[in-house]
């Protein structure tokens, strides 16, 4: 089958249910809280819905459950909400978050050659620019 790229198709809204079966029960929840006996499609679906509503979700294969033996279960807790990116700070792709055994000096160096090796602090500005220089390329080379 050939692919074919349509023009001019306009992207239809986007639209959530409004029924999720986990939305109630996410509402319901306070920080500590948890709920079990969920497999593991379950568990995926309500830690993602609640990271979407700001709460910072936990999942968890349990063992000794109560359930049939052969499937596995999952337990996902509310574990607080999750940090703003004003709270988180930015922090550069690449940078060590853990700098306990590194010694001072060596911090000190990579930083002060830290521009001469161009770092880039925003991916998406890289990606944006390698795109547009690769449909120029393309561009040419249809051309000739």
């Amino acid at each position: 089958m050939k692919w074919k790229i349509d023009k001019d198709v306009k992207i239809p809204p986007s639209y959530s249910s409004r029924n999720s079966q986990y939305r109630e029960i996410i509402a319901d929840m306070e920080e500590g809280d948890s709920v079990g006996e969920l497999t593991q499609s379950q568990a995926n679906g309500m830690a993602h819905l609640m990271r979407k509503n700001g709460i910072n979700a936990v999942s968890r294969k349990m063992t000794g459950s109560k359930a049939d033996v052969n499937e596995t279960i999952y337990r996902v807790w509310h574990d607080g909400l999750l940090e703003t990116a004003e709270e988180q700070g930015k922090q550069r792709i690449g940078s060590p978050t853990n700098t306990v055994g590194i010694t001072p000096g060596i911090l000190q160096q990579a930083e002060a050659h830290e521009d001469k090796h161009n770092i880039v602090e925003d991916t998406r500005e890289v990606f944006k620019i390698v795109n547009e220089e690769l449909a120029e390329i393309k561009k040419k080379e249809k051309g000739k």
